[in-house]
């Protein structure tokens, strides 16, 4: 999860995949609520956190501990 702090972000598929296993609706429903806040942007594949997201950060990976 901290790969979403670096520019080229890491593959969404592989952010799902991890909150699917993970068995907890409320971090799906998290996910996609820092989506549409802004704070996470998905492009060509790859999820990274925004320069807003980055600024909460710690905050949203705490999330996913």
């Amino acid at each position: 999860m901290l790969g979403l702090r670096l520019a080229e972000g890491v593959p969404a598929d592989r952010v799902s995949a991890w909150i699917a296993q993970r068995g907890d609706a409320r971090l799906a429903q998290d996910w996609e609520a820092w989506r549409e806040a802004g704070l996470v942007a998905e492009e060509n594949g790859r999820a990274r956190f925004t320069e807003r997201g980055f600024l909460v950060s710690n905050e949203v990976l705490c999330r996913f501990s």
